[in-house]
């Protein structure tokens, strides 16, 4: 059963992707990259697997856009770097901020230190385990200290 809640969460992810894919067709018509509907909607599929998945799509449209010419590759390759470090520290940390109620400088900090620790798979459980450690000093550990 999906929850109101659920359902805000699940539309900012449609949302999220779907900002993504006109930019991408855009980027990939103006240089000519061969399939760029087809690419884009690659783009967009891969966008929803955390962490690895957009840089899986970018070698793919790299490669692709190898087809080309090098310099194409190449400039493709820088595009997709900034879209997605532009999303990965402007806009993720806001939206999942929101979602899961943790401020983004700690979504951020959160996703950092748990990829160092444990690599991929700790970088896709940082978030939850940020939130937890949040809602435990919020209802365990500030009630007491206000007690006290």
């Amino acid at each position: 059963m999906v929850t109101p809640s659920h359902r805000g969460s699940r539309r900012r992810v449609s949302q999220r992707t779907a900002g993504s894919s006109p930019i991408a067709i855009v980027w990939l018509q103006i240089f000519r990259v061969p399939y760029p509907v087809l690419l884009a909607l690659f783009v967009a599929l891969m966008d929803l697997i955390p962490v690895v998945g957009s840089t899986l799509a970018g070698i793919v449209v790299c490669l692709v856009a190898l087809t080309v010419s090098l310099p194409i590759a190449l400039a493709t390759a820088g595009y997709l770097v900034a879209y997605r470090l532009a999303e990965d520290y402007l806009l993720v940390p806001k939206i999942i901020g929101r979602t899961v109620r943790v401020p983004p400088l700690v979504t951020v900090v959160a996703v950092l230190v748990g990829g160092v620790m444990l690599g991929i798979i700790g970088a896709l459980v940082a978030i939850p385990v940020a939130a937890a450690i949040g809602l435990l000093l919020d209802e365990v550990v500030f009630p007491r200290l206000d007690r006290s």
